[in-house]
């Protein structure tokens, strides 16, 4: 068992994944480690041209003619240059093929506001890339679960992958059995037990949905905090299941709220249960990333306006706003 931060689990899992497949390469424009070179070669270890579209057409390409390229796109906000290659090409190309044809092309990107890095540097599109068929798409929130997601869209996965990695979340530790194991797509995790409401959190978040979490406890509210882990395929029974476990919801995301993933979550409840149970959202608001931290905070999400909205959701749970406030 070691103790690895969200980073090393990415990098530690893909070289163990490339000694263990010959046919694994990575392509990027920027730097990968001397120590990748070294043992891999420039083979194995591929620099582009900066450009994003070239990279993920010839990640397509080479995943089209046999092999398993993991191309780093870098920030979420360059991956969008190469949209209609990831989209379009990647996304699709199985269905064009009868399904006979598979693109195991694995494309990293990095998303989410981290620091005064303002509109060129900030910004989330796990949710546009969700609504592209034929595409899957992974948020981990720890390396647990980058270990387990990443072994499995290298090792079984033949269709097209997008990891979305939170910056935010590059140093957050926690353990990583020795043995190997794999997580699947589709397959949510209860990251914390409870049973009063539910705080679902995607990527980065989970983690603030814990930090409120434990704070809500000691006021006595026992709030389960729940991860997709993967977008697509998404995990709606897991989520189900806890939201008829606790009788409320408050799902948080950078995403912006307006067409957002916090309310595909909500539409999934308010879908499947009857009465509908309380819920509530905590999303960036519709605005750009500011530079100023005053303003980036105040337009992200946060712990605390997670813990006000467990608790506003909580007070509907009990009746006291139910009635036009009765």
């Amino acid at each position: 068992m070691a103790e690895l931060t969200f980073s090393q689990a990415i990098t530690n899992t893909i070289i163990a994944e490339m000694r263990r497949d010959p046919t694994i390469f990575t392509y990027s424009w920027s730097h990968p480690s001397k120590a990748m070179v070294d043992e891999f070669g420039m083979d194995r270890v591929q620099y582009s041209a900066i450009c994003e579209t070239q990279e993920a057409g010839a990640g397509i390409g080479a995943a089209l003619a046999g092999m398993r390229p993991i191309v780093n796109l870098s920030m979420s906000d360059f991956a969008v240059d190469a949209w209609g290659q990831i989209v379009v090409q990647a996304a699709k190309v199985a269905f064009e093929g009868g399904y006979k044809t598979k693109c195991p092309v694995v494309f990293r990107t990095s998303y989410g506001a981290w620091g005064g890095q303002s509109v060129m540097h900030s910004n989330c599109y796990h949710n546009w890339a969700a609504n592209a068929p034929g595409l899957l798409v992974a948020v981990p929130s720890n390396a647990y679960d980058v270990v387990g997601l990443y072994r499995t869209a290298l090792r079984t996965t033949t269709d097209p992958v997008i990891f979305f990695e939170n910056t935010p979340a590059g140093g957050l530790k926690k353990e990583v059995p020795d043995a190997d194991y794999t997580i699947p797509f589709g397959q949510g995790a209860v990251q914390r037990e409870g049973k009063d409401v539910t705080i679902a959190g995607v990527g980065y978040w989970v983690q603030a949905a814990l930090d409120a979490a434990a704070d809500l406890e000691k006021e006595g509210i026992l709030a389960e905090v729940w991860d997709p882990r993967t977008l697509i395929p998404f995990d709606r029974a897991g989520l189900l299941a806890s939201v008829q476990k606790t009788g409320a919801l408050v799902v948080t995301d950078q995403a912006p709220k307006t067409f957002g993933t916090t309310a595909e979550f909500l539409a999934t409840v308010a879908e499947a249960m009857n009465p509908i149970p309380p819920m509530a959202r905590v999303a960036s608001m519709d605005v750009p990333v500011g530079f100023a931290p005053t303003l980036e905070s105040y337009m992200l999400p946060s712990k605390d306006k997670i813990i006000a909205a467990v608790k506003a959701v909580l007070a509907r749970k009990s009746g006291a706003t139910l009635g036009g406030g009765k």
